[in-house]
């Protein structure tokens, strides 16, 4: 038959569902091979091994000022890597005999192969910088809050591999004895398997502020990169904050508390441990909402997938502002109506691995995770 009200004829054992659920089958089955695949790349992403491309060339010293026991250690180690590895040392401190700091120099040359930079010269865009963009390797010499320092002067750009000596207090993130500083950096270095390292996840936050004439809201031209976390909090006022959350443009809940912690994996043992969040391994994908002192005991701490963006913002009825700062930093107030938004940054920080289990280690030695007198046994 044809026409526009012919019927089509089958065979009598035919069933029209069961092609459309072997269809829909086969395409469950390419999800979940695609999910597995992208788990397996995540893996390596998150640790895998580094090869030198071509034999680096600059590495940059990053000390910790305040400490002027460190000035001497770190004109050694500079001297070392000049004449005995032939590299370009960028240095953030200059040693002289008495081991004193001394401030900025305009000459810039300090030795040759040994240059100095200040934070002064990072407040420009990195890309156009032809010093930091030549930068092979970050070595540290402090603490966590050294890495942290470092990681934040490249904020829109890819960060070097950091390898984090620890001289500070806690040595959380610096997993590397400095006794074995020569050893170490001979081996990273020289090695031609490569070296394993952490890519660490980041935040990047965006402000938006009322404009004093339109009313309107617009973005800051001023993004932030946060390897720890982002804190919004009550700031000088007596008075609990009140602020809105929302995922992805949906409302979640408004937390009425001192303040909200949005961290990474890495910052998850810091400031978001003493509000009572959880303790994250850095390789899992994930942002961490961490209430601070809230008002009501069903706010809980949260995990939520790294794919997500994250707003904060101040209700327009709020009976006061709120302050927000990024790693214990630039601390910038948001007035009623106003927000942060926050997503995973395009720049993670890769940290170079002493070990495998690094992270293991550091909760067992700085945090003394889990430790108490073991039970006797039974005689």
């Amino acid at each position: 038959m044809s026409g526009k009200n012919a019927s089509t004829k089958y065979p009598s054992n035919f069933d029209p569902n069961r092609r459309r659920a072997s269809g829909a089958k086969k395409t469950h089955i390419r999800l979940a091979n695609t999910a597995v695949g992208l788990r397996e790349v995540a893996k390596k992403i998150g640790k895998r091994t580094l090869q030198w491309e071509s034999p680096p060339k600059t590495i940059m010293v990053v000390t910790k000022i305040h400490d002027p026991e460190l000035v001497g250690a770190t004109k050694e180690l500079a001297l070392w890597l000049v004449n005995e590895c032939q590299m370009t040392v960028i240095s953030n401190i200059v040693a002289k005999p008495q081991h004193q700091y001394v401030p900025p120099s305009p000459s810039g040359l300090l030795e040759p192969n040994i240059l100095f930079w200040s934070p002064e010269d990072f407040q420009k865009p990195l890309v156009n910088d032809p010093l930091s963009s030549k930068i092979d390797l970050i070595v540290t010499l402090g603490g966590d809050g050294t890495v942290l320092f470092t990681a934040g002067l490249f904020s829109n750009v890819k960060v070097p591999p950091i390898v984090p000596f620890d001289l500070g207090s806690l040595g959380f993130l610096a997993v590397f004895e400095f006794e074995k500083a020569k050893d170490t950096l001979r081996r990273i270095l020289g090695d031609k398997l490569g070296f394993n390292v952490n890519m660490r996840l980041r935040l990047a936050c965006t402000i938006y502020k009322i404009h004093p004439e339109t009313g309107s809201l617009l973005p800051l031209p001023v993004m932030y990169h946060v390897l720890n976390e982002l804190v919004v909090d009550r700031g000088p006022s007596a008075n609990m904050s009140q602020l809105e959350l929302f995922v992805d443009g949906a409302y979640l809940t408004t937390s009425m508390a001192d303040g909200l912690v949005i961290a990474t994996p890495t910052g998850s043992t810091a400031y978001s441990l003493s509000a009572g969040g959880s303790i994250v391994h850095p390789l899992v994908p994930a942002l961490l909402v961490t209430p601070i002192c809230p008002h009501t005991l069903s706010f809980r701490p949260m995990l939520l997938p790294e794919s997500i963006e994250l707003k904060v913002q101040v209700p327009p009825d709020a009976r006061g502002a709120a302050w927000v700062s990024f790693d214990g930093k630039s601390r910038i107030e948001l007035t009623p109506g106003e927000e942060v938004r926050v997503e995973v940054s395009r720049f993670g920080v890769p940290t170079v691995c002493q070990r495998d289990q690094d992270w293991i280690e550091s909760l067992r030695r700085c945090l003394h995770w889990n430790v108490r007198t073991k039970q006797k046994e039974f005689k």
